[in-house]
């Protein structure tokens, strides 16, 4: 099916030029993701209202919270975008809190499980920060080194479907194997994209699994190196029905968000998955559904967290490098 995405290319355009003048010293990844948000949501981005939402939540989480600016500028779009207003300001924190109290990390991940689900059309979800720790807890076991407490985004995905836990980490794990089978390294992403398509069926789907890695071959084809972090967005794509148009216009359409000269610091990385979020929130919304757009959403603002986790390790290893050299003469 053909998608138009000139109205959103320009719409981020203009999203882009006023996220940054209205938030400054902040990253380029960070802008982007926001203004991304809008686009999808065929929206322009609001100042005033922006700033009035992310004042309320800087107040909750207090001053010692482990919310950083950068997290909390992405939920406060995600929450704006659903247009609940103080209700649900207020039931973000609760959600965050039965997270925490069901045995997850004070993180910025569990944060962001927590707007994921305040932001769900699901009512039912008083039950889900109890099962997603018992499908935590049967993650590790599967996959200790991997499975970590920051990975509750991951796992609130599927605490969402009322199914016995076994049987969808068993999901999973069928997923995981097959996937590493045809070629995908084993590493967090393969166990995001696993747990992505375990929520999105009901039972194992070897099709999808299939056009997964021929997306992943065909972009290769194109000789375009990209990250592991994509492989959760290469099984969004592999939800379209043609698969060898849907990587060529995503590919196109990233090129495109590439000479609209953004910012010279967004990765590429980064400029494909918001090209394959925008063609795939374009698609949903013509078909008249929004689930596989927020699953996207999900893993951008999930990719942003890991990495500043990343940037800000790094800082703290250079830092104690310089500190070792000047001290006894050690490397960094």
């Amino acid at each position: 099916m053909p998608v138009n995405l000139d109205n959103e290319t320009g719409l981020l355009v203009k999203n882009m030029k006023r996220v940054s003048h209205a938030l400054r010293m902040v990253q380029a990844n960070l802008l982007l993701n926001i203004a991304s948000q809008y686009t999808a949501a065929g929206r322009l981005f609001e100042k005033d209202e922006f700033t009035t939402r992310d004042s309320k939540l800087k107040k909750e989480s207090g001053w010692f919270s482990v919310l950083t600016r950068d997290i909390r500028y992405c939920i406060s779009a995600m929450l704006i975008l659903q247009n609940n207003g103080e209700t649900e300001t207020k039931s973000f924190f609760e959600m965050y809190r039965k997270l925490i109290h069901s045995g997850f990390s004070r993180s910025q991940q569990t944060y962001l499980a927590a707007a994921c689900l305040t932001c769900s059309s699901d009512s039912q979800l008083q039950d889900v920060p109890g099962r997603a720790d018992q499908i935590y807890q049967l993650l590790k076991k599967r996959h200790f080194v991997l499975t970590q407490k920051s990975d509750v985004t991951l796992v609130v995905l599927l605490a969402q479907l009322n199914e016995n836990a076994s049987i969808l980490v068993e999901r999973e794990e069928h997923y995981f194997s097959a996937l590493q089978q045809l070629g995908f390294r084993k590493n967090n992403a393969l166990q995001s994209l696993a747990c992505m398509f375990a929520s999105l069926f009901d039972h194992y789907n070897r099709q999808v699994v299939e056009k997964c890695a021929s997306i992943k071959d065909l972009i290769s084809d194109h000789h375009i190196r990209l990250r592991s972090d994509c492989y959760p967005i290469y099984g969004l794509l592999a939800l379209c029905e043609e698969t060898h148009h849907t990587v060529i216009e995503v590919l196109n359409l990233t090129e495109k968000l590439k000479k609209e000269k953004l910012s010279m610091f967004i990765d590429k990385n980064l400029y494909f998955m918001t090209a394959s979020y925008l063609y795939i929130c374009a698609l949903m919304n013509e078909k008249g559904t929004n689930q596989k757009a927020d699953t996207g959403l999900i893993v951008l603002a999930d990719h942003l967290i890991r990495v500043q986790e990343a940037v800000t390790a790094a800082s703290l290893s250079a830092s104690a490098g310089v500190i070792a050299a000047s001290s006894n003469g050690g490397t960094q």
